[in-house]
């Protein structure tokens, strides 16, 4: 992945949250605090790619304001100075979902591209590929699995789902 090659010579690029010392911490202020830091959740720390992909994306927040693939390659081209393939950054998108909770939208229609998610229909729209492919692979396995091997299938995604309640997911 790209972000291997060259890693330290550019700096660490930390976020640009402002500093709070004069307002009163309140739950509401935690909320919007978490709001404007995506990495507020992760237990993680970001690399300083994953921050400068954030910081292209925080440009495109909601499924109206995809930006395409090729566009966040070519930021990430110019801001790193290194060369970015499309694989690396569906990598490094698929790090910040995975990894550091942050909720990435794709459209696989116009307008196509990656997008930050900001209510409920932006994430709808961003799994509703993965609910289809998820059911169509099903439906696949169905044709060439038993009813025992099925079930215990079924007794596997049990498990693995509950274990992301158990994570706060």
């Amino acid at each position: 992945m790209a972000r291997d090659r060259h890693h330290e010579d550019y700096g660490k690029v930390e976020p640009s949250m402002p500093l709070f010392d004069h307002v009163e911490r309140t739950p509401e202020f935690d909320r919007n605090a978490r709001r404007a830091d995506p990495f507020a959740d992760s237990q993680l720390d970001p690399s300083s790619d994953e921050y400068r992909l954030m910081s292209i994306l925080a440009k495109h927040r909601g499924r109206e304001h995809p930006a395409p693939l090729a566009s966040l390659r070519l930021a990430m081209n110019e801001l790193t100075r290194m060369e970015w393939s499309e694989r690396d950054i569906k990598a490094l998108v698929e790090t910040l979902r995975l990894d550091h909770n942050v909720k990435i939208g794709s459209r696989r229609s116009e307008p196509f591209g990656y997008f930050l998610c900001v209510d409920a229909e932006d994430v709808r729209v961003a799994i509703e590929p993965y609910t289809k492919q998820i059911l169509s692979m099903l439906r696949v396995m169905h044709v060439f699995c038993s009813r025992a091997e099925r079930l215990e299938l079924a007794g596997q995604l049990r498990l693995v789902l509950e274990k992301g309640e158990d994570d706060g997911r």
